[in-house]
């Protein structure tokens, strides 16, 4: 016989039935393996021998598992799933310890409808989850987003102006033989759960403009145990007494 618990709220025994345990798998959109998710569908049949025992039960349960907003914080070590009774767990348990936001409460949903609810029954479906990140310890696996573009602005070609007048057509006058280059470049880097990441080097460090230079970091996410998303941020300026090249490509990651 088995004994379902979550935190320290224990089921009677053979009370719950595990419907099902599902275990996924994620990936961010560079390819890699991002988060393991495990969910728990349960249901659960309360059995009384009278009516006046449902409150109740059912109002200790929504306090067991925290719809009443009694449950408090995930705690270290905290777990759900079967117990054999002697107090074994199966291989069908969650534990809190190294997820990112603890087990969480998703739905509670009250499915019965035969003759017996409320009669000597109440039946009801509990969803559970887990979420764990995958920390290879690899930077290219932690590397959640990369993103870098540069913008050549001119091509060091002559610079003309056209000039209108009262009477007669407008006039086209070279004001300048040669132009200086110009270009930009901006972009930013995200990664999963730290450190974060240095900016992208500049195209063209030679001709930077460093009083305009711009790096920035942005609050990582907090999560329940942790933080993730790491974001770096950068714009460089560059200008040189020539055209830069409009095909240079930027970093890649």
């Amino acid at each position: 016989m088995t004994i379902f618990k979550f935190r320290d709220f224990e089921h009677p025994v053979s009370e719950v039935n595990l419907l099902s345990h599902d275990m996924q798998q994620t990936y961010s959109n560079r390819g890699h393996q991002f988060r393991r998710i495990e969910v728990f569908t349960t249901e659960v049949v309360i059995c009384t021998t009278g009516q006046s025992n449902f409150d109740t039960e059912l109002s200790e349960l929504r306090t067991g598992y925290g719809f009443d907003g009694l449950a408090g914080p995930p705690l270290a070590g905290e777990q759900a799933g079967l117990f054999w009774d002697d107090g074994t767990p199966t291989s069908h348990v969650i534990d809190a310890t190294g997820s990112i936001n603890g087990i969480q409460v998703l739905r509670m949903n009250f499915t019965g409808n035969d003759g017996a609810e409320l009669a000597t029954q109440r039946t009801l479906q509990i969803t559970l989850k887990a979420e764990y990140p995958v920390d290879s310890g690899q930077f290219d696996q932690n590397l959640l987003e990369w993103h870098n573009e540069i913008q050549v602005i001119g091509t060091g070609g002559p610079r003309f102006e056209v000039y209108e007048y009262e009477i007669g057509p407008p006039v086209v006058q070279t004001t300048h033989e040669f132009t200086k280059g110009r270009a930009r470049q901006w972009g930013h880097a995200v990664m999963a759960y730290g450190p974060y990441m240095l900016p992208a080097v500049p195209q063209w460090a030679t001709f930077l403009k460093h009083d305009k230079t711009r790096v920035g970091h942005t609050s990582a996410h907090h999560q329940r145990n942790g933080f993730e998303n790491f974001k770096t941020t950068w714009y460089y300026e560059f200008e040189a007494p020539i055209g830069f090249n409009p095909v240079d490509e930027p970093e890649k990651r």
